[in-house]
């Protein structure tokens, strides 16, 4: 008996010892990245994983706020060999880290302040024309509770004249890439307009379904004589 119990008081004392050991270097971690060279290395490694060499090119500019489950963004450029095609400003995410134990990615909101739209992006070297939809698999699920954007200008290359929309939304990603969205666009520069839409996509089933949106987007004139 006076074995087993030092035995179960060294196994307690090592588990409480790795525990503490681990909260202290996850507090460590959160620490650091607070501080300038971590938001750097944060800023540099998401660069890196948004961009793909050779097609598209993500630059973030000051990175802020409470990392990781807070990050503000004041800019962000995404370029190709034809130079810069987008560009926002004032983007926040705000996520949960519990939601990982949970097996999901809870983003609470996503949010941008503006986005501009110079043109459509160059089509990839090789790339082929796709039928249907594709959505990649992720390893969790993904629910963004909230998508906002407060400007989004589309210059006239894009729909034939320049034009400005609010967007709010949501949407739930499975990790079989199933989807589930919402989605309002309403004009803001001065054209009447408003559509609100809901979507889901099944990917075992490779379908699509989608509710009647209720309300309309008024085209500009150029659009509606193509359209016509």
């Amino acid at each position: 008996m006076p074995t087993a119990k030092r035995l179960l008081r060294g196994l307690a004392l090592t588990v409480t010892g790795v525990a503490l050991t681990l909260l202290v270097a996850a507090g460590a971690l959160y620490a650091w990245l607070q501080s300038d060279a971590g938001r750097d290395w944060t800023r540099r490694q998401a660069e890196a994983a948004l961009s793909t060499p050779g097609e598209s090119e993500v630059a973030l500019a000051a990175l802020d706020g409470r990392l990781p489950q807070s990050p503000r963004i004041s800019g962000l450029t995404v370029g190709d060999a034809e130079g810069v095609w987008l560009r926002a400003e004032g983007l926040a995410i705000d996520w949960r880290l519990l939601g990982l134990l949970r097996g999901r990615l809870e983003v609470a909101r996503l949010s941008a302040e503006s986005i501009e739209v110079l043109r459509a992006p160059a089509p990839s070297e090789g790339e082929e024309a796709e039928s249907g939809l594709s959505i990649p698999r992720l390893p969790v699920e993904v629910v963004v509770e909230r998508l906002a954007v407060e400007t989004l200008d589309l210059a006239p290359g894009i729909l034939g004249a320049a034009a400005r929309f609010e967007i709010d939304g949501g949407s739930r990603t499975q990790p079989d890439g199933s989807l589930d969205a919402r989605l309002t666009v309403a004009r803001s520069d001065g054209g009447l307009g408003r559509l609100a839409a809901e979507a889901a996509y099944r990917a075992a089933e490779d379908r699509r379904a989608s509710s009647e949106p209720s309300g309309c987007v008024r085209l500009p004139p150029s659009i509606s004589k193509r359209a016509a």
